[in-house]
């Protein structure tokens, strides 16, 4: 993954923190990405002129690009490798962050959170894996703590900040303010990530992949839906 030994009697220096740091930062920035969404829905409502169900698509389709994408990060750190993987997943997230401050339309609005989802998946299961693999074996758990609060702090900050910024601003600037932090970890990234070879990637199971995106959108429109239609005394729900 990266070019630092994992022996228990290593040497710990600047670049361990300075990938803890970066690991830790773009996992406080995509939590912060999934909920600071919710409150600015209502102005999101009246700017696309859209119903409580269609706005509710900005939250779901996230989600779901999330929840589909981050089972993927395995066999793409293989036939990429780790460094690749992780600058990939930190631009095309900060792209598509600012691009949904230039969203005009709820349907391109959607489509832009799909891809910042999609890209933004990776990242967590990255950060663990880069500090099992960086940090000497005696300091992972302190590592993994350290880490652990940005995942922890980056959902409860994303309603914060986004509520402060909406209210001062407008909503867009919700989504522009995850485009300097992806940024600040592109180059940090950079500095102190090492190269990594590709490995041998497995057999991709299309089949598997397929099964698992229907299943987790149906579940997913259920949850979304579920209250509003009673249920599963809705034949909507009955799959």
């Amino acid at each position: 993954m990266v070019s630092v030994s994992t022996d228990d009697n290593a040497p710990v220096g600047l670049r361990h923190w300075l990938i803890l740091a970066t690991v830790q930062i773009t996992t406080l920035t995509f939590g912060m990405t999934i909920t600071a969404a919710n409150v600015v829905l209502p102005q999101l409502k009246g700017a696309m002129s859209a119903t409580p169900d269609q706005i509710a698509w900005v939250v779901t389709f996230n989600l779901v690009a999330t929840a589909i994408a981050t089972p993927l990060t395995g066999w793409l750190a293989q036939t990429l490798g780790w460094r690749n993987l992780l600058f990939v997943s930190i631009t095309g997230f900060t792209i598509f962050s600012g691009l949904c401050g230039l969203a005009t339309s709820l349907e391109s609005l959607v489509f832009f959170r799909v891809g910042q989802g999609a890209f933004g998946a990776p990242l967590l299961p990255l950060g663990q894996g880069m500090i099992l693999a960086t940090f000497p074996r005696r300091l992972h758990p302190m590592a993994l703590m350290i880490w652990g609060i940005g995942g922890v702090i980056g959902p409860v900050m994303g309603p914060i900040l986004g509520g402060i910024i909406a209210e001062a601003t407008d909503w867009r600037w919700v989504f522009f303010m995850i485009v300097p932090l992806g940024i600040m970890c592109f180059f940090v990234a950079a500095i102190s990530v090492g190269n990594q070879e590709k490995g041998t990637a497995r057999k991709f199971d299309f089949t598997g992949f397929i099964a698992l995106a229907l299943a987790v959108g149906a579940a997913q429109l259920v949850l979304d839906r579920g209250q509003r239609l009673d249920w599963f005394e809705s034949p909507r729900n009955h799959y």
